[in-house]
């Protein structure tokens, strides 16, 4: 299904130099995503870890800056119980849409980060194709979250945050 791209026009011109924040391990993958994000004009910072994504997060807020977007490249470390509370706190904390980049794009793992509070799971590298659906999926839910008949019952995915996407 080929999406109409003329309702993104406007709101794709808004996404130059917005802020991204990167999750996931060092590594080939993680270079392929920051040169796709950049290629983009996406501002990037890059952490590895719930801990080191908390404190870039608290330093942005104290100069009243936010993220627009989380990425979070899965590991296996996501499979463990004990490691989805500090994810799912990160999620709520950096209040912005959470999209995840897993080699795995299973039922079950697509399962488990929508419940962890994602919005979306798109199979790993990311490329420019996978930025552009990230984009179009903001811009979709920012355009219905200001539809005054928007219902956040049934709208799936994360319900919206701060009211900024």
């Amino acid at each position: 299904m080929k999406h109409d791209t003329s309702v993104y026009a406007e709101d794709n011109m808004s996404w130059a130099s917005r802020k991204v924040l990167l999750m996931g391990p060092i590594g080939q993958g993680r270079k392929a995503t920051v040169a796709a994000l950049r290629e983009c004009t996406y501002d990037v910072s890059e952490c590895s870890s719930t801990c080191e994504a908390n404190s870039l997060i608290l330093n942005l807020r104290t100069r009243d800056e936010f993220f627009d977007m989380l990425i979070m490249e899965d590991s296996l470390d996501t499979a463990k119980e004990s490691t989805h509370a500090p994810l799912r706190s990160l999620i709520k904390a950096v209040d912005c849409p959470t999209f995840v980049s897993s080699t795995r794009v299973d039922a079950h793992v697509v399962r488990q980060w929508l419940s962890l509070g994602a919005v979306d799971v798109l199979p790993a590298p990311i490329t420019r194709n996978s930025v552009q659906q990230m984009r179009e999926h903001c811009a979709l839910r920012r355009k219905k979250n200001q539809s005054p008949d928007f219902s956040q019952e049934g709208s799936g995915g994360a319900p919206p945050r701060g009211g900024r996407w």
